[in-house]
């Protein structure tokens, strides 16, 4: 058993080597997106949340970080570091950036918890955004792990708020809360599922079943399955450039949930729904079974 002293000594040595390394890559990236950006730390409400803006931008993300359960937000909330929240990617920032969105990230507490009490969350950050001098022509909401499941849970609860949603490696069955979702009712989004082949905490087959639900409705909702394990970090830049391609480039037209990648109506890459994930949770044996047949229809193609 590892001795808590020990341990708690370790974490803060681990984040304040972190902290450097990152201050260390925003100086080396100063000259790629990074020198325009206006990083603001705000208190709100009794809420604390990261504001990045530059004045060229006219859009908005709210990114929610993982690690729900983790007790350094605790014990360490008024010295997290933006490092911490997004797990050392150095990508998200300036990949925003030269789309033209800011980025609010805002830092979990008690109340703050967007697995839990998300209603709460949205009305902070409709809030927030709504006292900021600048107005957004698109707002999206995005996460991940722990907040990839709450952006999903926001923006179902509340669509009309959001021209589009950006999930990685999120739970969409948390508590069941898809299981109450009308899909029906969303039309006109821009809705992305993230997810890595070899994530063993949250299979991406779970995201593959929200995909095929939301796509027969809205043609614009995307599966993207890449390299790497549960780690936001695996979202290297060219991966996040694709992601943004999706949400300010790409246009589909046709709502055939055919489980692939789907750009401007043409398949990418077609994604296995592995039997094992049908076995091990007794979870999307439909879905399998479309996925099943798929992937015989594309081979007699080729």
């Amino acid at each position: 058993m590892i001795d808590k002293k020990y341990n708690t000594k370790r974490l803060l040595i681990n984040y304040k080597m972190k902290k450097l390394i990152f201050l260390f890559l925003l100086t080396l990236n100063s000259n790629f997106g990074y020198s325009n950006i206006d990083t603001t730390h705000v208190n709100f409400e009794h809420n604390k949340l990261f504001y990045l803006n530059s004045k060229s931008n006219n859009k908005l993300i709210i990114f929610l970080h993982g690690g729900m359960s983790d007790p350094f937000f605790k014990t360490n909330r008024d010295s997290i570091s933006l490092s911490y929240l997004l797990e050392n990617n150095t990508n998200l920032i300036p990949m925003a950036n030269s789309n033209g969105f800011d980025l609010i990230i805002p830092i979990k507490n008690d109340s703050l918890d967007w697995l839990n009490n998300y209603d709460y969350c949205f009305s902070v950050f409709e809030v927030y955004i709504k006292s900021l001098q600048k107005k957004y022509d698109e707002v999206y909401i995005s996460g991940f792990s722990d907040g990839g499941t709450g952006s999903f849970k926001i923006f179902y609860t509340h669509p009309e708020n959001y021209n589009g949603l950006i999930v990685f490696n999120g739970y969409p069955n948390h508590k069941w809360f898809n299981k109450n979702i009308d899909y029906s009712k969303i039309m006109g989004k821009k809705i992305i599922f993230c997810g890595t082949f070899k994530d063993k905490r949250i299979p991406y087959e779970f995201l593959l079943v929200e995909y095929c639900n939301q796509k027969i409705y809205n043609p614009n909702t995307f599966i993207y399955i890449t390299k790497g394990k549960h780690a936001f970090v695996t979202y290297t830049q060219d991966k996040l450039k694709l992601v943004f391609e999706m949400v300010t480039e790409t246009d589909n037209h046709k709502t055939e949930p055919l489980q692939g990648l789907i750009m401007n109506d043409k398949l990418i890459e077609f994604y296995k729904y592995r039997k094992k994930i049908t076995k091990k949770y007794f979870y999307g044996i439909e879905t399998y079974k479309k996925n099943k047949f798929q992937r015989k229809k594309l081979r007699k193609i080729k």
